[in-house]
């Protein structure tokens, strides 16, 4: 990431669903609303004290036209990131499945999102309003302590 972000700045991190591979991140900063990461996004992302954010008006028109458009964020104080540099850099099946394992042991719980299903990011169904921790990755998006919405 270029040498102005560092970690303690608040940001907003979305999947970049334009990168050849599908696993890079888009990082903007919070305040000036402008993307800060090199082109083709980041491989991984950590960040505390995360909230996150749909724009259900964009949502409405990304189901609507059937594009995709940039409408939702995790949002958090970065922890820290990692430059992607090329595609050949990504991980193989075998390597995400052992993140994937890792980070379950760990009590950390992967997130999803889809617009067609509704206007959160969830954890097993559940609705999140934030989190302690999220690491975004190749594997996905993962959140610890996870705070749910209607608690």
């Amino acid at each position: 990431m270029e040498a102005h972000i560092g970690t303690g700045e608040v940001v907003k991190v979305y999947r970049n669903l334009h990168n050849k591979t599908g696993v890079g991140y888009s990082v903007k900063h919070a305040k000036r609303n402008r993307v800060i990461s090199k082109r083709g996004g980041v491989q991984c992302v950590k960040l505390e004290n995360v909230t996150f954010w749909v724009s259900e008006k964009t949502r409405q028109r990304t189901i609507r036209e059937g594009k995709k458009y940039v409408h939702a964020y995790a949002v958090g104080t970065m922890k820290s990131g990692g430059d992607y540099e090329n595609a050949e850099q990504s991980q193989t099946p075998r390597e995400k499945e052992i993140e994937t394992g890792f980070l379950n042991t760990l009590n950390w719980h992967r997130v999803s999102y889809n617009p067609f299903k509704g206007p959160d990011f969830t954890v097993n169904g559940r609705p999140l309003a934030g989190a302690d921790r999220a690491q975004l990755c190749a594997t996905g998006m993962w959140v610890f302590n996870p705070r749910f919405k209607n608690q």
